[in-house]
């Protein structure tokens, strides 16, 4: 089916515009990217003015044990968040694979349709997702507190800017290359198609 024909709701809309308008919504996705990073620092500042970061607080007490503790995962925050996050690339990129394919190659196609078919699936997992991570952020000590709102707010960001708008256009610019694969590497893994009705 192709992207003139589906139905396309407001997540398939959205892939539209994108692949129609791919280097505009890069550089917005861009500016969006720098906007939160500058961000990041005043509200690190004003988390740490409303007692977050405050001497002998619950907070910085579990930091550190945490970092006493677990010294050499210093990362494992961003690694659980990726980790989180993987699934929704799953979705997004077998079902734009299967139209990739019944397009005959249509880069275009493949990111309109992969991202109408998976989009509502995608943020329906990451709603679910913010929302157990929010629950954190409404009872309890601190430290649950700080990690359930910092981790909701990077999946919800993480599935929008991401999953729905960057690897969508990195498809679309890529083209057939998104899909290469090494001839050595082809010989050795079985053949799988995502299209239905192809063997």
């Amino acid at each position: 089916m192709s992207a003139a024909t589906l139905r396309l709701g407001p997540i398939g809309r959205l892939g539209r515009y994108a692949a129609t308008h791919t280097r505009r919504v890069a550089v917005a996705w861009v500016v969006i990217a720098v906007g939160l990073g500058a961000l990041a620092p005043r509200v690190e500042t004003a988390l740490s003015g409303a007692g977050w970061e405050s001497t002998g607080s619950d907070s910085v007490a579990a930091r550190s044990l945490v970092q006493r503790e677990f010294a050499g995962d210093a990362s494992s925050g961003p690694a659980m968040i990726f980790a989180i996050a993987m699934d929704y690339t799953v979705f997004l990129l077998a079902s734009a694979k299967e139209h990739h394919e019944h397009s005959g190659g249509d880069a275009r196609e493949a990111m309109i349709g992969g991202v109408a078919h998976s989009g509502r699936v995608i943020l329906a997992a990451a709603a679910v997702m913010v929302a157990v991570f929010l629950t954190f952020a409404l009872s309890g000590p601190l430290p649950p507190k700080e990690m359930g709102i910092i981790l909701g707010v990077a999946v919800a960001l993480d599935a929008f800017l991401v999953r729905l708008l960057l690897v969508p256009v990195a498809l679309r610019l890529l083209g057939p290359a998104a899909w290469w694969l090494p001839r050595g590497l082809q010989r050795l893994l079985p053949a799988v198609s995502f299209g239905h009705g192809h063997s």
